[in-house]
């Protein structure tokens, strides 16, 4: 029998190197910059279409591609340049939205520090389930949910879902839809009007104390439909109702690329989230621990 003095000792496990996430609900006292569909459609259409290259920067550019977008831009009016770096005073407006006044948010060129501050990434892989539309107007809503993670400063680990609504009249061989208005000159709906492919995005930190969860308009890139009338990439942009946590007031401009299986899919976000960097319930945690005992 094996009779040599064992000694077991408690250890320590280490967590995730990171800042968690807030669950406070801190404002800019001023309201976040809704879309009307024909700007976020423009911004889909223009997607990926070339600036002149003396007017495009190194900090401009979103992944391989540099269009237009939209965020918490210039404090307190109008931006109406078509190409700039980050989210706000510099650019990336060309449908001339009216932004709200934010102390936090600079009227400058934003540094290099602020865009890698911004830079997200985020992948997800789950299920894939294609419906019958809910209402009248819609053909049929693909649903995607599954789980992954981002970069580090959003949220490690977390869950995702998404819809894809393809609206009734949907044609692949013009899948921007019909354009125009979807109501006539006396206010009666247009029967001919077929909307944009569009979409939204939850994604949910898997840290439910943290209240990070941001919501996120989708746009369906014209060009990037398949074989079965499903687009791969669309544009987003933040939903100004959903978000919490670090996300309480953010912007977002970037792109999700999907690519389907039999029944799953696998989305990665790309872009750029600005957040205001107050709504961290942790960031004086040590003020706090000087100033116990």
């Amino acid at each position: 029998m094996d009779r040599k003095r064992r000694i077991a000792k408690p250890g320590l496990e280490p967590l995730d190197r990171r800042e968690l996430l807030s669950g406070l609900m801190i404002a800019l006292q001023a309201p976040i910059p809704q879309l009307s569909l024909t700007q976020e459609s423009a911004i889909a259409s223009n997607l990926g279409k070339p600036a002149p290259a003396a007017t495009v920067s190194a900090q401009s550019v979103v992944s391989s591609t540099v269009g237009p977008g939209t965020g918490n831009a210039s404090v307190g009016g109008t931006n109406t340049q078509s190409i700039g770096g980050g989210l706000y005073g510099g650019g990336n407006n060309p449908q001339g939205i009216t932004f709200p006044d934010a102390p936090v948010i600079g009227t400058g060129t934003p540094t290099a520090a602020e865009l890698a501050r911004e830079k997200f990434v985020a992948k997800f892989e789950g299920p894939l389930t294609t419906v019958a539309g809910r209402f009248s107007d819609q053909k049929q809503i693909i649903y995607l949910r599954g789980l992954g993670g981002s970069t580090p400063n959003f949220f490690l680990h977390a869950d995702y879902s998404l819809a894809i609504v393809i609206p009734t009249g949907f044609n692949p061989a013009n899948p921007a839809g019909t354009g125009g208005s979807p109501t006539n000159g006396d206010g009666s709906p247009n029967p001919s009007y077929v909307p944009p492919v569009t979409g939204f995005a939850f994604l949910d930190d898997k840290n439910n104390n943290s209240g990070g969860v941001v919501g996120l308009d989708l746009v369906a890139v014209p060009t990037s439909f398949d074989s079965k009338g499903r687009p791969t990439q669309l544009t987003f942009t933040a939903d100004p109702n959903v978000y919490g946590g670090i996300f309480f007031v953010d912007s977002a401009v970037g792109t999700v690329t999907i690519t389907y299986g039999k029944n799953t899919a696998t989305a990665v976000f790309n872009g750029r989230i600005y957040t205001s960097g107050l709504t961290n319930p942790f960031q004086n945690v040590d003020l706090y621990a000087k100033h116990s005992g």
